[in-house]
């Protein structure tokens, strides 16, 4: 299992805008909840939009 939170970007991003858009929910999901994990996000969302999010630098694993 694997457990994700918010960078410094990725809690900008979610201060300064409100969308329904998906990637943005999942963002919010994790604000909300501090941490979420990779079940968690699929349930929020795709698989491939947490590895996007990841990629941009929105989100870090915690769990390595």
């Amino acid at each position: 299992m694997r457990v994700f939170t918010l960078t410094k970007l990725g809690r900008k991003v979610t201060s300064t805008r409100d969308s329904s858009d998906s990637e943005l929910r999942i963002l919010q999901y994790i604000r909300e909840n501090k941490t979420a994990t990779d079940d968690e996000l699929d349930v929020v969302g795709e698989r491939w939009q947490v590895r996007s999010l990841r990629e941009h630098g929105l989100i870090k694993e915690l769990t390595t």
